[in-house]
């Protein structure tokens, strides 16, 4: 079972990682990709993750989601999203 786990993380870990570096792409390809806002939910709930590995990916993501103006801002707080923005500024 922890070797199920291990892979499970390596998985979710690497592709938050992919998810972070679209997200660095042009307005219209976040747009596109944020059409489903349960990617958004689903980002916030794996923030509370209890690896740190996977938190530090989810960041970078909502860092790089909320570089790209205010509207994607809201967005990010519109789920409760500042709470983890704050908190890991400060690791």
């Amino acid at each position: 079972i922890e070797k199920k786990n291990f892979f499970l993380k390596a998985i979710i870990k690497e592709s938050l990682w992919v998810f972070s570096n679209l997200f660095s792409g042009e307005n219209q390809e976040i747009q596109i990709i944020l059409q489903n806002e349960k990617l958004i939910e689903k980002l916030m709930q794996l923030l509370k993750s209890e690896h740190l590995e996977i938190q530090r990916e989810v960041f970078l993501c909502l860092l790089n989601i909320s570089s790209h103006g205010s509207s994607y801002i809201d967005l990010i707080l519109n789920f409760n999203g500042l709470i983890g923005l704050i908190l890991f500024t400060f690791f």
